[in-house]
């Protein structure tokens, strides 16, 4: 049961909005086609930095969230932002990975996993 409440927290938080702008209680404006492509150029390089990017759950949230919104403003762009928004969900993912070693869950979803509780 500890398990699925884990799961289910990591799931929303991975789909919430950027915390950094809810907590400002503001709304940031659409960025530009020009801002896309040089936040896309900028974040590739640092997810791609030797060892991984040395980043924040805030700060790869607002990637993923800025990084879709790119998708729509600039369409012509899209696999470049999928691109870093799959990037950044694999980081994402090593630190979940972690984060159950560290807490010993993993050894207990990987045997919840083969008797099929999904």
């Amino acid at each position: 049961m500890r398990l699925k409440i884990l799961l289910l927290t990591l799931a929303v938080l991975t789909n919430l909005p950027p915390l950094t702008s809810s907590l400002k209680g503001q709304t940031t404006p659409p960025p530009t086609v020009d801002k896309c492509r040089s936040d896309q150029h900028r974040w590739w390089a640092e997810l791609e930095k030797p060892g991984g990017p040395a980043l924040t759950y805030p700060e790869f949230q607002y990637f993923i969230s800025t990084m879709k919104r790119c998708q729509t403003i600039d369409a012509s762009n899209y696999g470049l932002y999928s691109n870093v928004i799959n990037e950044t969900m694999a980081f994402l993912v090593l630190r979940y990975e972690g984060f159950l070693r560290r807490h010993e869950l993993l050894a207990q979803f990987v045997t919840e996993d083969l008797a099929g509780l999904r």
